[in-house]
């Protein structure tokens, strides 16, 4: 939109107040609309329950880390052999150390030094 001055020295008198303020009216006469504010979509019954149970869900904290899981996948392998490192990780759907989810790594930690106690 071109500023007041340069309508001003294109038409004088009425008809430059005229156009000004109708270019103001127009400008005013459109619908605000923010980009940032989106509406949300409906969702079903079920969809807003699993919402709200993730929500009030606590996220289980384990001291173990994939650090700690690697050295004993690795103890492992070397006392009982690879194969039956892998056997454990099977049971837990990964086929590497990484591949595990954050909360399996308590209870692979455990299966893992059962493995290693076990003779």
């Amino acid at each position: 939109m071109r500023k007041p001055s340069k309508i001003i020295f294109e038409y004088e008198g009425a008809e430059a107040a005229a156009l000004y303020d109708e270019l103001i009216s127009a400008k005013s006469t459109k619908p605000a609309t923010n980009p940032r504010i989106e509406a949300e979509a409906p969702i079903s019954v079920k969809e807003a329950r699993t919402r709200a149970a993730k929500k009030a869900a606590p996220a289980i904290e384990s001291d173990v880390t994939l650090q700690t899981i690697t050295k004993q996948f690795v103890e492992l392998a070397n006392a009982k052999g690879h194969q039956k490192a892998l056997e454990i990780l099977k049971q837990f759907d990964a086929k590497s150390v990484p591949a595990l989810k954050p909360e399996q790594f308590a209870e692979v930690a455990t299966t893992l030094q059962q493995a290693l106690e076990a003779q």
